[in-house]
């Protein structure tokens, strides 16, 4: 490994290679209308209806943004204390491509030095107003979680373990008439005041494309706490739901004297095959309803008329049924979420994304709804992973291939402030991340990757659910594993709502079984390759080939566990942990060390180490094999200077260490067939994009470039971007 330098205080260099604001459109947010929801279930503007937009949003660990010392992340400066600051950092953003930024975290800031209850940080909400009035100018729209924190916009730091314990907003919202008072004054008065600089009040601007009613909410229910405050309408529910204590014991096989002496569900109870666990998954799904129902009424009276969200975590089936009353779907995800917190003795599993069978795309997958818009709020897969460098061609490429229509990394891609170290979830001088973030750009904005011309519509019955004891489980992750070589999206059905019939290229299928859905105290969820059912998904490999879904040469092997797209651009194989992209104007290869293999224009001949290899055109929408700019990337590892790890494997962190970034170093040979190889040349560049070295190739011979790298032998430092141009 050698160092790599980052300049954060310098921008993306204008009209570099690594400056993708040439791809956006050029105008303020808002000037085609607000953010809606059209006809074939994208999301739109209201004066382009018929054209779908896909989001590609940043979002800011809040510690790094807002700023705030000696706490988990322990930044003690922000993104946005100056003006000067929030406008370079503003434009930093846009020349990364990202034309959405979600606030997360706003209630946290606005409330740690606070003495009363919504009386926000006036220096805080005057920075905070001025970044909105940028992203404006800067055409970046907004996703905004009007509540994040267990405390809300009660005062105090709600990262303190110490201060009020015993409180989270997450439960009591459903229960509490102060809590919910709490969330009803700080969100009115955040979305109904003037902003000094935009002259608009939040509510009224279009810049506010969407909202998620509360981050994560369904951690207030994945654990006891303070709950007895849910009695009164358990109880109600029970004696609604069987009219007497007998007809209660009747079902359930017990002998309760009053429905007062039945204990309180709790979470692991409503996974629960029998009569009792049934009752709890119906009994929280009916508490969390009506606080949605709420929740809109709220937002209707405050005067909101945008799009809504909310559970964006969970991956059981009945939060399917709850996300089916709202606009369009908002999902956070992980591969290899640290276990046991962030500082030392927390732990990962070093797992390869590629080798789950894709497992991070699968679990979106079983949060999406046919019909409404899918878009990640969080998604990574956490440094200090070993195989990070697959998470664009994992999530980005599947992402665009099924037709979602935003995502958004999870977090601090950014900075133009000077930054410590990589730690998991501040990843703004991590370059296997900003690889990462510069290939979704392509793969999934640009749309370098098609999208399945087929569609599976797997449908779930919300009655059904709820007495065969599978409310809580998640999908069938064989079922799922469908989303790997066609368009695949759940559809609720039941209480009156008819679904369409199947149109063409589309095939309706009814669920199989079911696998566990996970959820941690470590802050997310997933799904698992666990479970029952009878889906033999090799049989219906072979419907789809006889249906014309795939192609008689479409390489899947599920015993082989090899699966191929039905548009023949994305090859997962997960024993080799082996992943190719192969479209017109993006060819790469996720892939261990001593991989060979030829794409339609790129030809990986040498590897030395395990990694991303890709090119990319970077003249408008030319193919690889005709564009007189591209872009080699070649992604490996990148650590801390003396991370220290409690095994040989690095999987439980000791220490974090300290910069200089040390990047994993390795030696490449490519082939690039292309019209103009006989003029092209090749630099390395800076983080920054700036040329830094130029390199000879090794050969130019019929229209194909031959170059070698050894990233550790070139004079400025080793690099992960290399620009191809005349």
């Amino acid at each position: 490994m050698r160092p790599i330098e980052f300049h954060p205080k310098e921008e993306i260099a204008a009209g570099s290679a690594l400056d993708r604001s040439g791809w956006l459109p050029r105008e303020r947010a808002g000037d085609s209308g607000r953010v809606i929801v059209n006809a074939q279930g994208h999301f739109a503007f209201e004066k382009e209806p018929e054209r779908a937009i896909r989001f590609f949003a940043n979002c800011d660990n809040p510690d790094s943004l807002y700023g705030r010392k000696g706490f988990t992340f322990g930044h003690p400066i922000s993104q946005i204390d100056t003006k000067e600051k929030t406008r370079a950092y503003v434009a930093k953003l846009r020349r990364a491509g990202y034309n959405m930024t979600r606030l997360h975290g706003v209630d946290g800031r606005l409330m740690l030095w606070a003495k009363e209850e919504a009386v926000f940080d006036p220096v805080m909400l005057d920075r905070i107003d001025y970044f909105i009035h940028c992203l404006k100018e800067s055409g970046i729209y907004i996703n905004f979680d009007l509540m994040s924190t267990r405390l809300g916009y009660l005062p105090g730091n709600a990262a303190d373990a110490k201060l009020r314990p015993e409180l989270t907003q997450k439960l009591t919202i459903h229960a509490d008439p102060a809590a919910r008072a709490d969330w009803r004054k700080g969100v009115e008065k955040l979305l109904t005041r003037v902003n000094p600089y935009t002259k608009t009040r939040l509510i009224d601007d279009p810049v506010l494309a969407m909202v998620v009613c509360y981050n994560e909410q369904e951690f207030g229910l994945s654990r006891p706490r303070n709950w007895a405050l849910l009695a009164p309408s358990w109880q109600a529910f029970l004696q609604k739901n069987h009219g007497d204590i007998g007809g209660l014991n009747r079902a359930w096989g017990t002998t309760y004297a009053a429905f007062a002496a039945i204990p309180l569900p709790t979470p692991d109870q409503a996974f629960r095959k029998d009569a009792a666990g049934c009752d709890a998954a119906r009994y929280f799904t009916k508490l969390e309803s009506d606080t949605d129902d709420w929740y809109r009424r709220q937002l209707r009276e405050i005067g909101y008329r945008g799009l809504t969200a909310n559970h964006n975590m969970s991956r059981s089936r009945r939060y399917l049924v709850l996300r089916d009353a709202f606009d369009f779907v908002a999902s956070n995800g992980y591969h290899d979420h640290p276990h046991g917190g962030f500082g030392p003795g927390c732990s990962i599993r070093q797992s390869s994304s590629v080798g789950s069978g894709n497992m991070i795309i699968r679990s979106f997958i079983s949060t999406r709804l046919a019909g409404k818009p899918m878009l990640t709020t969080e998604q990574d897969q956490a440094f200090w992973n070993r195989y990070r460098y697959e998470f664009a061609f994992t999530c980005g490429a599947y992402a665009a291939f099924q037709d979602f229509d935003g995502m958004t990394h999870f977090a601090a891609n950014q900075t133009v402030i000077p930054i410590e170290k990589i730690r998991t979830f501040v990843s703004m001088i991590d370059p296997i991340n900003h690889a990462n973030e510069f290939l979704n750009f392509f793969l999934f904005v640009r749309g370098d990757v098609a999208t399945s011309p087929h569609r599976i519509r797997l449908q779930l019955d919300r009655e059904e659910m709820f007495t065969d004891g599978t409310a809580s489980d998640g999908l069938n992750a064989s079922q799922v594993r469908l989303a790997l070589v066609t368009g695949f999206t759940p559809e609720v059905t039941g209480s009156g709502k008819t679904p369409p019939p199947s149109g063409e290229n589309e095939i309706v299928l009814g669920t199989s079984g079911s696998s566990q859905a996970a959820a941690v105290d470590d802050g997310y969820a997933s799904l698992a390759d666990s479970g029952t059912g009878e889906f033999n998904f090799g049989d219906f490999a072979g419907e789809l080939k006889r249906r014309g879904f795939l192609l008689k040469e479409n390489r899947t092997d599920p015993k082989a566990e090899i699966f191929e797209t039905d548009t023949g651009e994305l090859l997962l194989d997960v024993s080799k942990r082996l992943l190719t992209v192969n479209t017109e104007r993006l060819q790469g290869v996720a892939a261990e060390a001593g991989t060979r293999l030829r794409l339609k224009d790129f030809e990986v001949e040498a590897m030395s180490r395990r990694g991303c290899l890709a090119a990319v055109s970077l003249d408008g929408l030319k193919p690889l094999r005709e564009a007189e700019r591209l872009m080699l990337v070649y992604a490996t590892n990148a650590l801390n200077s003396k991370m220290i790890f409690d095994d040989k494997e690095e999987t439980t962190l000791r220490s974090l260490g300290e910069l200089p970034v040390l990047l994993e170093t390795g030696k490449i040979r490519v082939k690039i067939r292309n019209r103009n190889a006989a003029n092209l040349r090749v630099w390395s560049l800076s983080m920054e994009g700036k040329r830094l070295e130029e390199i000879t190739p090794v050969s130019r011979e019929n229209g194909e470039l031959r170059i070698e790298i050894d990233t550790a032998k070139l004079q400025q430092g080793p690099a992960v971007f290399f620009e191809l141009a005349q």
